[in-house]
């Protein structure tokens, strides 16, 4: 007898599983995936579906993900103009999908008060037009700055700039 319930216990359990697998399964094919259709017809479209592939973004609803996209496209906007007249180029990155605020909240960025100039002192400005400069000089081509990393959320931020910095005044200083 003692085998016997032991064997119909076990059934019990095996049941009781296939019964508990079956409804959590029945419950996510009811569940409707995140509608993404909308991104495949057009540059901005693939271009999101590139950034949430290589950054790993997964959204919890689909209003999230629509409210990331709608703030992607806004960004991916942005950057598109800022390249078409700038000397520098902007890329979309792991933060393309956050509005400023949200990023500055992130990471600690809190506007900066603005400096009162002191008459007394020559601007930088004046001092600057009594030498000769280029119009123009690329660093980067002239292989004076580093590769930006990134840190992660660790909060180094300020090290590696502080060093990647440094290098390149040393770099540019001592012609290395």
């Amino acid at each position: 007898m003692i085998s016997e319930s032991k064997h119909s216990a076990k059934r019990v359990l095996v049941i009781a599983g296939v019964v508990a697998m079956t409804a959590v399964a029945g419950y996510f094919m009811t569940q409707q995936a995140p509608q993404v259709a909308f991104f495949e017809h057009n540059e901005k479209g693939q271009a999101f579906m590139h950034f949430m592939a290589r950054y790993g973004k997964n959204y919890v609803s689909k209003a999230e993900l629509a409210r990331r996209f709608a703030t992607f496209v806004e960004n991916f906007e942005a950057i598109a103009l800022h390249n078409k007249g700038s000397g520098f180029r902007k890329a979309v990155n792991q933060f393309s999908d956050m509005t400023v605020a949200e990023f500055s909240e992130l990471y600690g960025m809190a506007a900066l008060p603005a400096r009162e100039r002191k008459a007394s002192k020559p601007s930088l400005e004046s001092s600057l037009n009594e030498i000769q400069l280029p119009e123009s000089v690329d660093w980067h081509k002239a292989g004076k700055t580093t590769v930006p990393s990134d840190q992660g959320g660790c909060g180094s931020c300020w090290a590696f700039t502080t060093a990647a910095t440094m290098e390149s005044a040393y770099a540019i200083r001592h012609n290395t």
